[in-house]
This record gives C-alpha cells, structure tokens and sequence, in this order.
C-alpha cells in the first residue's frame, strides 16, 4: 500500500512546478514556488500537534490510534483531489475569473519568456537524460532532500535526546524549526525574485542549512544545538524558491515535465537515503552527531555544486 501511495502522488510535486510556469512569470516563480511550498512547512506547525492528538484517539469506536491518525490526514487529501477538477484552471486562456487586459498581459509576458528561452540554452526532451546540468541540479535536490526528510522523520526524536522533554513537549517544539523555515522560505525567494538572481540565493540557505547541522553537532549546551538545527531547517527550506526557478528558465514545453520530473524523481531518492541514513549512523555510533555531520557534509558538496550553475 506504501508502494501505491508513493506511485499515485509521485507526479504531483513535478506537475506542480511544471503547472506554476503556466502561470507565473519570471520575476515572480521564486515566490509562487516558495509560497506553494510553505505549505510543507506550515504543516509540520500543523500537523505536529494534529497529529498526537489523533494518535490520543487510541481505541476510540475500537479503532486503534494510528489507523486514526491514517483517517484523519488522509481524507482531507481526497477531499481536495476531488476539488481540482472543478478549482484549478488550466491555463490563462481558460480563465474566465481574469479581467480580460489581465489575462492578455499575463499570455503575453509568459509567450515572450518561452520564447526567449533560447535554442542554445533550451533542453529538448530526448536530451534531458544526457544533460549534466540536469543531472547536477537532481544531484543538489537529493542533497537538500536528505536533510529534509531526515529532519521531518528524526526531528521529534533528536530534540527529546537533546531537551529531554516529554514525548509531548518534543513534537510541540518541532513547530518552531517549521514556523522559522516558512518564513524563510518566503523572504529568501522574494529577495530572489526582486534582484533576479538564482544561484547564490541557492547556495546561501544551503551553507545555512550545512552551518547548523554542523553547530548542533560541536555545540555543548542542549538549547544552543536545537537553535542550530532551528537554522537547518530555515537553510534547506529556505533553498526550494530559488532552486525551482532555476531549471524553468532552461526547459520548455515536454521538456520541461520531463527535466522537473528527472530533478524530482532523484531527489526522492534522498528522500529515502536521508531517513534510512540518519538511522544507521545512529545506530552505529550511538549518537546522532555522526548522522548530523554527514547530512552537513552532503549540504556543502551541493553548495560547492551550485556554484557552476549559471544565474539566468
């Protein structure tokens, strides 16, 4: 069922991306993409608390509390799947909800910005799989998904090692790294869009992230660690705006769904690596300093990475 749910969502994420090129230009996709993707954030706010609650419901009506948990955050997804249909349009053409000089404007910048999209820096799709720049942009993703999803899974675990808190008091405290990383995300891509440049808006949150994985590690005192690691989660959260807007400005068309995809479909991988590796290394050493260490690692080979991107 796991294996089916990754499946049937796996072409959400690239299609959302994909789908945000049809409607916002330039100057402003760092933003919608950082805007859209708040909401990874907010819902660790959300969801934290949500979550234990449900899990409290533990054999209400006999059902046992994870199935709660399963329920309770599952149906509201099909409930929204079954809005789209009727909520999102298509593309500007199809916007009857536009004012007609908007909906002319908005055509019209985005068919000038494809156009400028150059024969020599375009990527066809029969050249995605051989294009390194791609491959180096899914290298990147992986990296920053490594620490993201190690920081999502692990998160609760390392503050209760390093607060000592309740089981309570730790999942309240993850809503603090979620709140700071939505914030971020939000002001890192808006700088991005308003000085139009890419890279090293990119490489900037991914040394942040790297710089508190790395302090949570050699720092002694509990609350001075979980600052660090509350700058992390800003770093890697705060990389989504400018890095989504970088690939959008090389590809178009069916290349486009498919380069985003290949980006996308690497950096689940991390999403798998990250967790499975946090574990391991703890396990190994009996402490989650080695594990933190290496997600830090991994940020600073993506920074280094970044730095031959071209800004666009």
């Amino acid at each position: 069922m796991r294996f089916l749910l990754g499946a049937a969502e796996a072409g959400f994420f690239p299609g959302i991306i994909l789908y945000l090129t049809y409607w916002f230009p330039r100057k402003q996709r760092a933003r919608a993409v950082a805007l859209f993707m708040a909401a990874t954030a907010i819902s660790g706010v959300v969801g934290a608390p949500m979550s234990n609650l449900l899990l409290r419901l533990n054999g209400v009506a006999g059902v046992a509390g994870w199935k709660w948990l399963f329920a309770g955050e599952g149906l509201p997804s099909v409930l929204l799947g079954s809005l789209v249909f009727y909520v999102l349009t298509d593309t500007p053409e199809q916007a009857r909800w536009l004012e007609e000089d908007e909906r002319v404007w908005l055509i019209e910048t985005l068919t000038i910005e494809r156009a400028e999209i150059s024969d020599v820096r375009a990527v066809h799709l029969r050249d995605v799989w051989r294009n390194t720049v791609l491959w180096r942009m899914a290298f990147v993703y992986f990296a920053i998904s490594v620490g993201l999803y190690s920081l999502s899974l692990w998160l609760p675990v390392v503050l209760k090692q390093l607060s000592h808190a309740s089981d309570l008091r730790a999942i309240l405290l993850t809503a603090v790294p979620y709140l700071l990383a939505a914030i971020a995300m939000v002001l890192i891509a808006r700088s991005s869009d308003q000085k139009q440049e890419r890279k090293w808006h990119l490489i900037g949150p991914l040394l942040g992230g790297a710089a508190g994985f790395a302090l949570s590690v050699v720092l002694q005192s509990p609350w001075m660690a979980m600052s660090a690691l509350f700058l992390a989660a800003a770093g890697i959260w705060g990389c989504f705006g400018p890095f989504w807007a970088l690939p959008t400005t090389m590809l178009r068309g069916a290349a486009a769904a498919g380069g985003i995809a290949l980006i996308n479909s690497v950096g689940a991988l991390g999403g798998f690596c990250g967790p499975y590796l946090m574990g391991r290394v703890s396990d190994a050493t009996h402490s989650f300093h080695a594990a933190l260490a290496v997600a830090a690692g991994l940020l600073l080979i993506a920074a280094a990475v970044s730095a031959f991107f071209r800004n666009h």
